[in-house]
């Protein structure tokens, strides 16, 4: 059996997917396949790594219809035949040892799931290297723990990674649970995450900087899409509550953390786009409320969202 299969979505990103893909042939493991899925590009993505393609067998690339990163994770899951998978966004890049050092430590405790730090580049040239918070990395000293438990800890120390590309899964796990992306949403990785770690019995952690995450786009994209960021959040606490209704024991218990953490980001978005949904809103804190996971702070930010909006942006411009 293939020991991983590294998916990337591809989309018009031919100044960086050559050195994505160079990156991953540059690996000390050798028993992996790279599946490109490239989602309808319209620039020389697929021209900038051709050649790769056609010498390596080892790369698979699949060409469809654009229709957004989550349906081309979907596809790439289809074609899999790994024991592992690993996703990495098209624009990255991973250090030699990315893939031996993450199948070793899921060989040795039989993990479902690995969550690993990362480095970021920003354009200005400056590296942060994203490191864990003791109590988390104090997880890594035991051989493992449930996805549950790991997600819950996580919450609560505020050192939360939703990225997907920060975990490594088992290809077993994920078809087991049948887990696919939803695709058509924007924020796929909080919609993903906390649904994957809630069923993962054997989960734990890693911290390494072997990952780059190239930064220099973000921040310049949060105003333009802050309105479909925004409902694109509300539809997922829609799905989240719906889906919190077929949980029971722990499991609920922790789930509505996951849904506290959506409604904190659809309140950022909506406040920039200056479109709050006040019913929802009022709908997501009342059961917030009633598992009582809420901080004094929030409730405070909350119930000052629900009586005025107007003020709310008012006080957040001030704090600003």
């Amino acid at each position: 059996m293939i020991n991983v299969s590294v998916i990337i979505p591809l989309y018009n990103a031919e100044n960086y997917i050559r050195d994505c893909v160079l990156s991953l042939l540059a690996q000390t493991l050798t028993n992996f396949e790279i599946i490109i899925v490239n989602d309808g590009s319209t620039d020389g993505s697929v021209a900038a790594i051709s050649d790769l393609i056609e010498q390596q067998e080892k790369i698979h690339l699949i060409n469809k219809k654009n229709n957004g990163a989550a349906a081309a994770r979907n596809t790439g899951l289809e074609a899999a035949k790994g024991k592992y998978i690993s996703f990495v966004d098209h624009d990255d890049w991973v250090a030699p040892d990315f893939l031996k050092n993450r199948v070793q430590i899921c060989e040795k405790h039989q993990l479902d799931i690995l969550c690993s730090t990362y480095q970021e580049i920003h354009k200005d040239g400056r590296i942060y290297q994203r490191q864990l918070k003791s109590e988390i990395l104090q997880l890594s000293t035991e051989p493992y723990t449930s996805g549950a438990a790991l997600y819950l800890k996580q919450i609560k120390a505020y050192d939360y990674i939703p990225m997907i590309w920060s975990y490594f899964y088992r290809r077993g796990f994920l078809e087991e649970n049948e887990f696919w992306f939803t695709e058509g949403v924007i924020h796929e990785d909080e919609d993903f995450t906390p649904r994957v770690l809630l069923a993962a019995k054997r989960a734990n952690v890693f911290e390494s900087f072997d990952y780059t995450y190239h930064r220099d786009r973000e921040n310049s994209v949060i105003a333009t899409r802050a309105a479909s960021s925004a409902a694109d959040l509300a539809k997922m606490l829609e799905r989240f509550i719906s889906y919190n209704q077929q949980l029971s024991g722990e499991e609920r218990k922790v789930f509505v953390y996951a849904i506290r953490y959506v409604l904190d980001h659809y309140v950022y978005y909506s406040r920039i786009a200056r479109q709050m949904n006040r019913q929802l809103i009022k709908k997501v804190v009342a059961l917030l409320e009633k598992s009582q996971i809420l901080t004094l702070r929030q409730r405070i930010k909350y119930r000052t969202v629900l009586l005025s909006p107007a003020l709310y942006y008012l006080l957040q411009h001030w704090n600003e």
